[in-house]
């Protein structure tokens, strides 16, 4: 903790980014993707990853779901101490697939050891991205988890492959996918990122897309909300809660308009 410490005391930021990985990935794997992410955001403060035993092995779903739960629970630990401890001036939470999980049961494991009047904004920005969660829970966990940090997001996908087949195997369908079921909620910005162009299975978009990449920006960085946001737009349909569409390629040119200008200034 001292090293930690020391290290966001010499950042420029005085920020804290925690990720968080999903299923199938060895720790070397999930390395590599939060330092990807970090130096992708340009993130002067300090990243941190949060590392549970998965296997790494696309075969192994039934031991990675076991491991992630026992995880949720030693990440709450791991949560206290780096809020208590850290120094740092806001903590970023992003999780991907079934690392929502871990993050989920943390969550609610931390607060639940605070006083109602002290789990507000305990953290800065809370990002689900893809979760492999099943939406039923993650809609009842949402209610507890909301209130703990500036702007609680979800990233959800029609075109998710991963969870399509989580779906099969579970018989309910997952947090992160859109269409029908895209889950709404008074207090969660939901982002449908069907439109993103993304892996193979669909599910690494957050990280592999450069506009995905740019919209997590906006949300570490300055805490804004999807309409001060490019290439956002808002599909209300029924009812008054808002789902937020995201075109990538209209994020892409309003940034290099934007890119121009400044040359041009």
């Amino acid at each position: 903790m001292r090293a930690l410490r020391e290290q966001i005391k010499d950042s420029p930021s005085k920020d804290l980014f925690i990720f968080v990985h999903g299923f199938n990935n060895t720790f070397e794997d999930a390395a590599r993707r939060a330092a990807q992410l970090a130096y992708d955001l340009d993130f002067d403060g300090t990243p941190i990853l949060y590392s549970w035993p998965s296997q790494g092995s696309a075969t192994a779903y039934a031991v990675d779901e076991a491991a992630v739960g026992i995880s949720g629970r030693k990440m709450a630990d791991f949560l206290e101490t780096v809020v208590a401890q850290s120094g740092a001036e806001r903590i970023h939470v992003l999780a991907h697939s079934m690392g929502n999980r871990a993050l989920i049961e943390a969550l609610q494991t931390y607060l639940a050891k605070r006083a109602p009047d002290k789990r507000q904004h305990i953290f800065g920005q809370i990002v689900f991205t893809a979760p492999d969660v099943d939406r039923d829970y993650f809609m009842d966990a949402i209610d507890s988890v909301r209130g703990a940090a500036e702007r609680v997001t979800l990233y959800a996908s029609g075109n998710d492959y991963a969870l399509r087949s989580s779906q099969f195997l579970h018989g309910a369908p997952r947090a992160g996918t859109a269409g029908d079921v895209i889950i709404k909620l008074p207090g969660l910005d939901t982002i449908d990122m069907s439109a993103v162009p993304a892996d193979a299975l669909g599910h690494s978009y957050f990280a592999a897309n450069s506009g995905a990449i740019y919209d997590i920006f906006r949300i570490l960085w300055r805490g804004d909300p999807p309409p001060q946001r490019c290439g956002m737009s808002n599909r209300k349909g029924s009812g008054t809660l808002t789902v937020w569409w995201f075109n990538a390629d209209a994020c892409k040119r309003s940034e290099e308009r934007r890119v121009g200008k400044e040359r041009r200034s």
